[in-house]
């Protein structure tokens, strides 16, 4: 159970690198976070050792802000550039 938190607080590290390789960008997790808190509370329902939803619930809310963190990170690392109209 430890093991699979201290994995999980590594996501904004992990968000971090992949978004100075642009492979990932603040709009495509924004757009994805319905799908993203979905997979957290499986991921929660996983690591959980109990069955009850207190727990997994309270497992989720620290990696759905993580996430979102991760979502800001991802933005500071490459904000969106402004359109140069002025040549």
């Amino acid at each position: 159970m430890l093991i699979g938190l201290g994995i999980v607080f590594q996501l904004p590290t992990i968000v971090f690198f992949l978004a100075k390789m642009k492979l990932v960008t603040a709009r495509f997790l924004a757009t994805n976070l319905k799908y993203a808190i979905l997979l957290i509370f499986v991921a929660a329902a996983v690591i959980t050792p109990s069955g009850d939803m207190m727990t997994q619930t309270i497992f989720a809310a620290p990696m759905v802000g993580l996430y979102l963190v991760s979502i800001l990170i991802a933005w500071c690392v490459n904000p969106r550039r402004r359109a140069s109209a002025e040549v």
